[in-house]
């Protein structure tokens, strides 16, 4: 689309065109600097795993031997009980409680360190800062929870189980600049696609009552000097047929001795009718016959 084609017909249309351009502006505006906000609080978790007993402390206390036996600790990946955790603090239950709890459920679980995954991170998102602090702080107690009851479902003892330290309790929130830009441009988009609908339903309108004349069609072209126009059949049915662009002339022929005037075609002579046959020459005779 051509952009100064735009121009003029947002020009054409001035008076439709400018009360929606103010709307943009000032819907813009609003949504950017008086629109809802949305706030972050984040809390990290480490793991912590337990001291296993020694074989020298299991052969003096046999009982250590069945206390220690954690189905997590034995598993090759030491972060298993984390993963298992993660896994159910993201569940239908814990949406529900905090729910019941009017907190929020806008919240993200995932690693904190690229290099370390023994370390989690719970970030919490709400519309005001003191609502996703509590959310955080909840998700916290939610995980310590969630790690021992995956372990003691498994067989774990008390004093040997996997939890979780708070190594960045969450205090304060933060405001998310992005979901204001986002918030603002998604209202100024709308905004001027009301604008460009307006302008065209005005301009279709514009169209219909007062439609544009049509560009006039080309003459036909003109014959030159070596293309004569064309004479209508009409006309030159019963016309002598012309030799070099000229009429035939007439022109005077023997005819039974007489010399009448014929028609040349294609520059020859018609036959003659009857034919002419040479008379020889005879000598004269008498009718009365010899004379003596």
């Amino acid at each position: 689309m051509d952009p100064m084609a735009v121009l003029r017909v947002l020009w054409r249309h001035k008076m439709i065109a400018a009360p929606f351009v103010v709307l943009t502006f000032v819907a813009f505006v609003v949504a950017l600097f008086f629109g809802p906000r949305s706030y972050e609080a984040s809390s990290t978790y480490a793991m912590i795993t337990p001291q296993v007993p020694s074989p020298q402390e299991v052969e003096a206390n046999p009982d250590l031997a069945f206390e220690s036996d954690n189905p997590y600790l034995r598993s090759a990946d030491p972060t298993l009980a984390l993963q298992a955790a993660r896994t159910r603090l993201q569940s239908a239950e814990v949406t529900e409680s905090l729910q019941a709890a009017g907190l929020s459920t806008d919240f993200t679980v995932g690693t904190g360190l690229a290099t370390s995954a023994q370390i989690l991170t719970i970030t919490a998102s709400s519309a005001t800062a003191e609502v996703a602090v509590a959310t955080a702080v909840q998700l916290g107690k939610d995980l310590q929870e969630q790690i021992r009851e995956v372990q003691v479902v498994a067989g774990g003892s008390e004093r040997f189980l996997i939890s979780v330290q708070a190594i960045d309790t969450p205090t304060s929130a933060s405001e998310r600049i992005s979901s204001r830009l986002r918030n603002a441009v998604v209202v100024g988009m709308g905004s001027l696609v009301l604008l460009f609908g307006a302008v065209s339903l005005a301009d279709f309108v514009d169209r219909r009552r007062n439609p544009r004349p049509t560009a006039e069609e080309p003459p036909p072209p003109r014959p030159t000097a070596a293309e004569p126009p064309p004479r209508p059949v009409h006309a030159d049915a019963y016309a002598a047929p012309r030799i070099n662009g000229r009429p035939p002339h007439r022109e005077l022929a023997p005819r039974n001795g007489l010399r009448t005037p014929v028609r040349r075609e294609n520059g020859q002579l018609p036959p003659v009718w009857p034919p002419q046959h040479p008379v020889p020459n005879r000598p004269s005779v008498d009718p009365r016959g010899p004379q003596a």
